[in-house]
């Protein structure tokens, strides 16, 4: 692949990218609106072509401008990026309150927080990585198939699961529901 740095096309690419983006998001929402009007084929069309929108959004992002790394420098990027936007949404918050508007104040608090826990939440799966591994528990826990709902005990998920024969990877630790 061609050096694009500082070029029109690279530009033109994270573009790309972000109105494709955008738009599959758009089009998730109108299908949204579309299903609970009833209208279930609209809503599929809409799906099909964001669908679409994502694949665009995906070959100008990975595959031209390779910036989708492996899972574990993903989290990394996600943690900085989660906080990078909960900073933003604080600003929002302090411009929407200064202007008034209270309602849209209060959103951008809501989002902030929220922004705030996906920073926890990739930061514990970063440490997962850097401490053995995303499949390693210092003590026996308990993990769930995503598949099945299979329940393993035990310090590693089992190679495949004995109930339906999905890999590893499709265990997690199991949360308990209080």
């Amino acid at each position: 692949m061609e050096d694009l740095r500082g070029s029109e096309t690279e530009k033109n690419l994270y573009r790309t990218f972000a109105v494709e983006a955008r738009t599959n998001n758009l089009y998730k929402m109108f299908a949204e609106v579309a299903r609970k009007e009833g209208y279930q084929w609209v809503a599929e069309v809409y799906e099909t072509v964001g669908a679409n929108e994502l694949a665009h959004s995906r070959a100008a992002y990975k595959k031209y401008l390779d910036k989708v790394e492996e899972t574990k420098e993903n989290l990394k990027f996600s943690i900085n990026r989660e906080d990078e936007v909960a900073d933003k949404y604080k600003e929002y918050e302090k411009i929407a309150k200064a202007e008034g508007f209270e309602k849209v104040a209060m959103f951008f608090k809501e989002l902030s927080e929220a922004e705030e826990s996906h920073v926890d939440i990739y930061t514990d799966l970063s440490d997962r990585f850097e401490n053995g591994g995303i499949f390693y528990s210092e003590k026996p826990i308990a993990w769930v198939c995503m598949n099945c709902g299979y329940i393993h005990e035990g310090k590693t998920p089992p190679n495949d699961c004995p109930c339906c024969g999905y890999p590893k990877g499709y265990f997690k630790p199991k949360c308990d529901v209080k």
